[in-house]
């Protein structure tokens, strides 16, 4: 089976404000609602977890009941406590799935930030259909800007050729079982310095591939990105 996770773990430290990013609204609906909504308008998926921090787990519960209606498969969805980063949030919500379910080895898992409002159907459909293929993969697209390299946020150690960057964005969709395994193998150490699924499997030596992303599938992490966000609705 195929299992959504909308992952939204976190506070927003760099947003600044009392309010979580992911509950800010967008078009008058909260900004994980609108990817709660396009999980659930996804026929791949059999299920959706949303895991969001543990005093905010009611306040979710309830954002759900008032947003997504009954025909839009409000039942579809789960939400639970997230932990204390995003690995160990993603884990959270694996063993949620694995204790209410059951968890197969083959199991698709896909993962998506909360503060990624645009995400599309096709999206996860391809997803699905790359991470059933070779264990995982992740959303990305060419780099425009020079990226550059620094050990010491002051002075720049190398700039790798543009023609070789990806900017990564979510889903990112991988065997739920195969992921439990490869964590739970990492030291302490090495939890604290991965921090994301695909790094995960890049320290077991298993490649991400890549799906195409979309520029509109914009991360709200500041401010003047609900003003970004405002425009791609606009434009839509």
């Amino acid at each position: 089976m195929n299992y959504g996770m909308i992952v939204a773990g976190g506070i927003g430290k760099r947003f600044g404000g009392n309010t979580p990013k992911q509950f800010l609204l967008l078009d008058g609906i909260p900004v994980i609602i609108h990817s709660v909504k396009t999980f659930l308008s996804s026929s791949g998926l059999t299920e959706t977890v949303v895991l969001v921090p543990g005093d905010h787990v009611d306040h979710m519960k309830e954002l759900i009941g008032r947003y997504v209606k009954e025909s839009d498969k409000a039942s579809k969805v789960d939400v639970c406590a997230g932990g204390a980063d995003r690995n160990d949030t993603i884990m959270h919500g694996l063993r949620f799935i694995e204790q209410k379910y059951g968890l197969g080895n083959d199991d698709i898992i896909v993962s998506h930030d909360s503060v990624r409002p645009f995400l599309s159907s096709d999206m996860i459909s391809e997803s699905i259909e790359c991470a059933c293929k070779y264990s995982i993969c992740t959303a990305a697209f060419p780099a425009v800007d020079t990226i550059a390299v620094s050990s010491d946020g002051r002075t720049i150690d190398s700039v790798p050729p543009r023609s070789t960057m990806y900017q990564v964005q979510t889903p990112q969709s991988f065997k739920g079982k195969m992921f439990m395994e490869l964590y739970e193998g990492l030291s302490d150490e090495e939890r604290l310095a991965i921090t994301d699924v695909t790094g995960v499997f890049s320290h077991a030596g298993i490649p991400s591939h890549i799906i195409p992303g979309s520029r509109e599938n914009i991360k709200i992490t500041y401010p003047s990105d609900m003003d970004i966000a405002e425009a791609i609705l606009k434009n839509k």
